[in-house]
C-alpha cells in the first residue's frame, strides 16, 4: 500500500468512527427522552388517579366536596347539606323554590304562591328558584327525582350515627359513601322529627299536583320518595352540575 492509499484509509476510518459515535450519542439522547416521556406519563396517570381517589371521600375540611359514588348516571353528590359546614350538620331549611331560610314556614308566607302556588317550572335545578347555586355556586344544583331514586336503588342504605348525629349512610357501587343527617322538617316555627327522620327536596315538581313537589325521606327502617306541599322547610343536598 502506498502512502496516499494509507492516508485515505485513515481518513475514512476516522469518518466512520465519528459517525458511529454520533449515532450512539443520538440513540442515548433518544432513550433518555423516551424515558423522560414515560416518567412524565406515569406521573400524569398517578396524579389523575389521586384526583379521582379524592372524590371518594372528603380530602379536607373545606366543604362541600363532590363525592363520586360510582352511580350509573355519573352523578356526584355533595358531602353536606346547603347551609352546613360539615357532613353531619343539619344546614338550612328551604321551601321548594325559595333560596333563603326564614323564621316561619306556612302556606300563607310561601313566596311562590301565597296560597296560590305560582308555576315556576317542572324542574327548578339551576334556575333562580334553586337553593343550591343561590347559596353555593353555579357548579351545584338540587337533585332531580330520578337522581334521588338512583341514590335509593343503587346504594346500600344504612341507618347510622356520625359524630353523635343520626342519619342515613348511602354507600355506592364503588364503596364511596355520603351521610345524610336526619334533620327533620320545618313547619310554622317548629322543627319536627329532628334526629329521627330526614326530608330532602328534589328539584322536580309533581305535575299532577302542582302545589306539591317530590322529595326523598327516610327513617331508621325505610328510604323512599314522596310528594307534599311546597311550603314546608326541608333540607337540600345538592349534586354537581353536569
Amino acid at each position: 500500500m502506498n502512502i496516499k492509499s494509507f492516508v485515505t484509509a485513515i481518513v475514512l476510518l476516522s469518518i466512520c468512527v465519528g459517525a458511529n459515535a454520533q449515532a450512539s450519542k443520538s440513540k442515548t439522547r433518544t432513550r433518555k427522552a423516551q424515558t423522560s416521556i414515560r416518567r412524565s406519563s406515569a406521573k400524569s396517570v398517578s396524579s389523575t388517579r389521586q384526583n379521582k381517589s379524592t372524590n371518594l371521600s372528603c380530602p379536607d375540611n373545606r366543604h362541600p366536596h363532590a363525592i363520586d359514588l360510582g352511580l350509573p348516571s355519573g352523578t356526584k353528590w355533595a358531602c353536606c347539606n346547603v347551609g352546613a359546614s360539615k357532613p353531619e350538620g343539619y344546614g338550612g331549611y328551604y321551601t321548594w323554590g325559595e333560596t333563603s331560610t326564614k323564621r316561619s314556614y306556612t302556606e300563607g308566607n310561601y313566596l311562590n304562591g301565597n296560597g296560590k302556588y305560582f308555576y315556576v317550572g317542572k324542574n327548578i335545578a339551576g334556575t333562580d328558584y334553586d337553593a343550591a347555586p343561590a347559596n353555593w355556586s353555579s357548579s351545584w344544583v338540587m337533585p332531580s327525582l330520578e337522581q334521588m331514586k338512583e341514590l335509593k336503588v343503587k346504594c346500600k342504605c344504612v341507618w347510622t350515627t356520625k359524630n353523635g348525629v343520626n342519619g342515613q349512610k348511602f354507600t355506592g357501587p364503588n364503596g364511596a359513601s355520603i351521610f345524610l343527617p336526619a334533620a327533620g322538617i320545618r313547619r310554622n316555627e317548629d322543627l319536627d322529627y329532628a334526629g329521627s327522620e330526614g326530608f330532602y327536596w328534589s328539584s322536580t315538581l309533581n305535575e299532577s299536583h302542582t302545589n306539591c313537589a317530590w322529595y326523598l325521606y327516610f327513617y331508621s327502617w325505610v328510604v323512599d320518595t314522596a310528594y307534599d306541599g311546597r311550603f314546608d322547610g326541608r333540607s337540600v343536598r345538592p349534586v354537581r352540575k353536569n
